[in-house]
């Protein structure tokens, strides 16, 4: 064989391969207000969670966390109806450890506020978007939805799922990626490499 041939046959089974590997999904962990954390905000930025909530793609697999101090505040999550009027008094989830994160299963508009309604009334709340794995945003639920019934977590297992996997911590950028797919990508290398070789050969 020539080595024209040799190369042809190279791309081909590249591309082969290539098309075989699944596609790899990432995962981001964003730090809610990046170093400005979960607080209420300055004067100066009133707007800071809705700015912070624009500025990021949120996709399913990715999560939320939420810093703050556990003894002067909390973070819930609500309907649209409670997000507007800061309504505290029932919540569909309530996250108290000041290290919270939320982890995004399903595709859908999604309000938090502090637990203090005091604080939420000073523009400490967000809201987040994200879309179906078709990049279509579904319309806000209504401000009318019931919430969950509260029986336990089993009632949120379509909203709050496991950790994603291969997150880091968020440092700086506020988000994290974790690609799950390094022994894959390490395997295809190997084999393209020993393909290589054994053609040159």
């Amino acid at each position: 064989m020539s080595f024209l041939q040799h190369c042809s046959l190279l791309t081909l089974l590249v591309l082969f391969l290539f098309f075989q590997i699944p596609v790899a999904v990432l995962s981001f962990q964003y730090k809610v207000g990046d170093l400005d954390s979960w607080g209420v905000p300055p004067p100066s930025k009133p707007g800071l969670y809705s700015l912070w909530s624009k500025n990021h793609n949120f996709t399913i697999g990715d999560s939320l966390l939420f810093l703050y101090p556990p003894s002067q505040d909390s973070v819930i999550q609500v309907t649209e109806r409670a997000y507007n009027t800061c309504a505290t008094s029932d919540p569909i989830r309530k996250m108290t450890d000041g290290n919270s994160v939320f982890n995004i299963t399903a595709p859908g508009t999604f309000f938090f506020i502090s637990g203090n309604r005091a604080h939420c009334q000073k523009h400490q709340r967000m809201q987040i978007r994200v879309p179906s794995t078709d990049g279509k945003f579904f319309p806000p639920p209504g401000a009318d939805a019931p919430a969950p019934a509260a029986a336990g977590p089993s009632s949120y297992a379509n909203a709050f799922g496991p950790m994603p996997m291969g997150l880091g911590s968020g440092a700086g950028s506020g988000a994290a990626g974790g690609l799950g797919i390094s022994g894959v990508a390490g395997a295809v290398g190997s084999v393209i490499a020993g393909l290589f070789f054994w053609i040159l050969v």
